[in-house]
């Protein structure tokens, strides 16, 4: 009789876990899908969209009205000119988008990653341009070989689900001289099932200050909860029942090497710190390495929201800054970001370097970011006696009542740093 019940909850036991790795796989994952458009290198394009065709530099699709047409900037633009009311389809929290982009550095030039936009208007809407709003950005490798990008686009909060239809999407690429990327293939695809993690990452993404949910963050510790609520729910985790002994060891075995995945993040972001700031290290100048920055991320969150995506910004750092200058340039495109070396300069150089760059890069720069008090105008004058020049506190004050008539303070990150001005020109 024993035997028996032991025997009944086995089957039990296996039964659940089937309708557990179902439930996964379907609601947790994108294993039901079905593709709305696809895009491939040469012109190949399709659709679910029904119409005719086009001419000029616009590549059709046999039997469809969707059109990609490729612009002077690199950009891609896929729409439905026959049909600027229905657009090219209806948006959904699970929807999602594959690239394969292949991106070399033929000149060597100092450019390991780079920044995609995707950008998107609505049928029928009257819009002539782009909202600077509705983007979604993600990270490429230049690396000279392609590589596949999963990009969640449902579950940015301004991808509107109330029923309007999608009527453009525009994938910008980054222009850098002496890099060549290259869009093997484009692929929209809608999830069949519930999204159930796409509604969970759309959720904390409209509701706080997060700028990007890993898409195996959510599966992985629901999944993990839902397999623990039940074993332990069952007290399966006894001499008596193996099969759930094995499921609670598979359980946390999953956890423990998705772990890996944060800590091997880490550790890049550790080795990226301290490359950058190896030097001052050594020397025990911690000073200058920032570490009030332990939100670096935030920070540059808080820059990208107090500023307008069109308007570019100068930096001023301590060296070559590696981790800074990369994570800046990748969160803050398609601002142009440069970056200026102030190490052992006294104000009248950091002022002259300032001038050069607004003056002659070409670009229109209208933001100036100080990331410590001691780098700028907002120093602490009772610290100082003289600059590197030689002026004494007296001229260093005076000077500093210059500078602020052309970099006036608009807000600050943090007291000590985290300081934004704007350039009076």
């Amino acid at each position: 009789m024993k035997r028996n019940k032991a025997y009944i909850r086995e089957i039990y036991v296996v039964f659940f876990l089937i309708i557990f790795i179902c439930f996964t796989l379907f609601f947790l994952f994108p294993v039901l899908n079905e593709e709305i458009i696809c895009y491939e290198k040469g012109g190949i394009l399709s659709g679910k969209t029904d119409g005719g065709g086009s001419n000029g530099d616009v590549y059709n699709a046999e039997g469809s009205g969707l059109t990609v047409k490729e612009t002077k900037d690199s950009s891609l633009i896929i729409s439905n000119p026959l049909d600027k009311k229905t657009g090219l389809f209806n948006p959904e929290v699970g929807d999602y988008m594959i690239f394969t982009i292949l991106a070399k550095n033929v000149s060597s030039v100092d450019f390991p990653k780079g920044t995609v936009n995707i950008r998107w208007k609505y049928a029928d809407s009257g819009e002539s341009d782009y909202t600077t709003s509705e983007v979604e950005k993600f990270q490429i490798f230049v690396d000279g070989i392609a590589h596949d990008y999963h990009i969640n686009i449902g579950e940015n909060p301004k991808w509107d689900t109330s029923g309007k239809m999608i009527g453009e999407i525009k994938v910008e690429l980054p222009a850098v001289d002496g890099v060549n990327i290259e869009i093997k293939k484009i692929s929209v695809r809608e999830r069949l099932a519930e999204p159930i993690d796409s509604h969970i990452n759309r959720f904390f993404l409209n509701n706080f200050s997060i700028r990007e949910v890993n898409r195996f963050f959510i599966p992985a510790y629901l999944g993990f909860i839902m397999l623990c609520f039940f074993i332990y729910s069952l007290k399966l985790v006894s001499k008596k029942v193996i099969t759930g002994k094995i499921a609670f060891s598979f359980a946390a075995i999953i956890l423990v090497v998705f772990s890996f995945y944060y800590i091997k993040n880490e550790i890049f972001t550790v080795k990226s710190y301290f490359d950058s700031y190896r030097k001052n290290i050594a020397e025990g100048d911690f000073k200058n390495t920032y570490l009030g920055f332990y939100d670096f991320e935030k920070f540059i969150a808080w820059l990208d929201e107090n500023t307008p995506e069109e308007d570019n910004m100068i930096v001023l750092i301590r060296g070559e800054q590696i981790y800074i200058m990369s994570e800046m340039a990748y969160n803050l495109y398609p601002k142009d970001i440069r970056f200026i070396n102030i190490s052992g300069k006294s104000l009248n150089d950091i002022e002259a370097d300032i001038d050069i760059a607004v003056k002659d890069s070409g670009q229109k720069y209208s933001y100036l970011v100080s990331l410590s008090k001691d780098d700028f105008i907002d120093m602490d004058l009772n610290t100082t006696d003289e600059d590197d020049s030689g002026n004494d506190r007296a001229g260093i004050e005076e000077k500093i009542k210059d500078l602020q008539k052309k970099y006036v303070l608009e807000k600050n990150f943090r007291a000590a740093g985290g300081f934004l001005y704007r350039i009076n020109n």
